[in-house]
């Protein structure tokens, strides 16, 4: 379904924060003597939903403050934060930013989905109000684009093996800070074994392949020819999972039912990740693949379902 909302409001203010007495009681804060002239303050904000050609989807999210105080002060009435947030909740499924967050999420997201893979194309934009307010020293990371390629686990042609993917792209872009390319590559391999109905044992092993060529360093400066700009890293990790299932059926009659099965399903899952040095790689600080933490560990649990199987009533012809 397309569909898309604008909202645009604007006001000419001539009221001045000074953070002294009247005007931090009713359009400021308390202890913060920071001018605020403010006089073009505005809010844009809209969302746009729009089917493609091709099966693909279209998102566009936008959230565009004038100043860090403008929410603060307009937080009720027709067109205030608690009512637009409301209705963007609503129609578009889509959660504005707090009102007290000077950092406004800005996305457009292209994406398609397939029996066995999907894609996912997105700008991300972290607008930080006050430091674009104040023409501030910006390090937010953005990313322009980021591009991922998932596939869900599926059978090796003919062979027991079973392989799902995790991939993608993203250039990491920053007004004042870092800037660079990363790619990263995450296949699964998985031998899922049954014996009988007794218990399901299913290890895999997962091979990750991640790659940066980096433009600007965390202070803002450029590479010099002779430094190293294009990292890479290998790292694999291995999961057991071992479950059963026992059951007993019952017969019933309550709340129109004839028959309920109740499940044990018991768990255990062990993971390991190796230690390892990551500290000469890039760090965008943005995810958990830039560093990706050790691990050994065993995870237990036990799931009890009870199922309910609903009378049908039989049709007699006569």
């Amino acid at each position: 379904e397309s569909k898309g909302t604008m909202m645009y409001d604007y006001l000419n203010d001539r009221k001045i924060d000074d953070g002294i007495l009247d005007a931090s009681e009713k359009w400021g804060y308390l202890g913060d003597t920071a001018l605020r002239p403010n006089h073009n303050r505005y809010w844009f904000r809209m969302s746009h939903h729009q089917a493609m050609p091709a099966e693909f989807f279209a998102k566009l999210d936008l959230d565009i403050l004038s100043d860090q105080d403008y929410l603060h002060e307009f937080r009720d009435g027709l067109t205030g934060f608690e009512k637009t947030e409301k209705y963007f909740r609503k129609n578009f499924d889509r959660e504005l930013d707090e009102y007290d967050d000077p950092v406004r999420t800005n996305t457009l997201n292209l994406n398609r989905n397939w029996n066995k893979y999907s894609l996912n194309a997105e700008a991300l934009w972290y607008d930080d109000i006050i430091k674009r307010r104040w023409e501030a020293t910006d390090n937010t990371i953005q990313r322009l684009p980021f591009i991922g390629l998932d596939g869900s686990k599926q059978q090796i042609f003919k062979t027991p093996f079973y392989l799902d993917l995790d991939s993608e792209y993203t250039y990491f872009y920053s007004e004042d800070g870092q800037r660079g390319h990363r790619a990263d590559l995450y296949p699964r391999l998985y031998l899922p074994y049954k014996f009988k109905n007794y218990f399901s044992f299913e290890p895999s092993v997962g091979v990750r392949e991640t790659v940066w060529y980096m433009d600007r360093k965390e202070t803002g400066e450029d590479y010099l020819s002779a430094e190293k700009k294009r990292f890479n890293r290998q790292m694999y990790d291995i999961k057991l999972d071992l479950s059963s299932e026992i059951y007993s059926l019952y017969d019933s009659s309550i709340f129109a039912t004839n028959g309920i099965k109740h499940s044990v399903e018991p768990q255990v899952i062990y993971e390991y990740i190796p230690d390892r040095d990551q500290s000469q790689f890039p760090n965008l600080d943005v995810d958990s693949i830039d560093r990706i933490e050790k691990k050994n560990q065993v995870t237990y649990s036990i799931t009890n379902t009870l199922t309910a199987k609903s009378k049908k009533k039989r049709m007699e012809n006569g």
